[in-house]
């Protein structure tokens, strides 16, 4: 999360944190997807190029479609029972990825993603 929006996001990620830590201990079958933000800006019927990664620093945007394919395409895939069953990942958009250090800048073409995509 960039520094300016830590302090008002405080006590939200703390609730996260709390009820992604139940889910966990719970021992039920589950998936975590940490959206980043909506984006409002753009048309909502584009999904642009939505991903998912395990790496929890990975900060972008993405679309209410984005986010409706990647959970499709998690349930459509049959790995539920393996491959992504109880991890986190994070969900963005690949058009969408900011950098954070050393300050939050938009990721340039030229540059390659700053982490591993999950492919299902």
């Amino acid at each position: 999360i960039p520094a300016p929006a830590k302090e008002p996001m405080k006590a939200f990620m703390e609730d996260k944190f709390f009820a992604e830590k139940y889910v966990r201990r719970a021992g039920l079958n589950h998936v975590i997807l940490r959206l980043a933000p909506l984006n409002d800006v753009c048309d909502d019927s584009e999904p642009g190029r939505p991903v998912l990664t395990e790496n929890p620093e990975a900060y972008g945007w993405i679309t209410p479609q984005g986010t409706a394919e990647l959970v499709t395409t998690c349930l459509e895939s049959g790995k539920l029972s393996g491959a992504i069953l109880g991890n986190t990942y994070s969900a963005l958009d690949q058009n969408t990825v900011f950098i954070s250090n050393p300050f939050l800048r938009p990721l340039e073409p030229m540059e390659a993603l700053p982490f591993d995509i999950f492919t299902t």
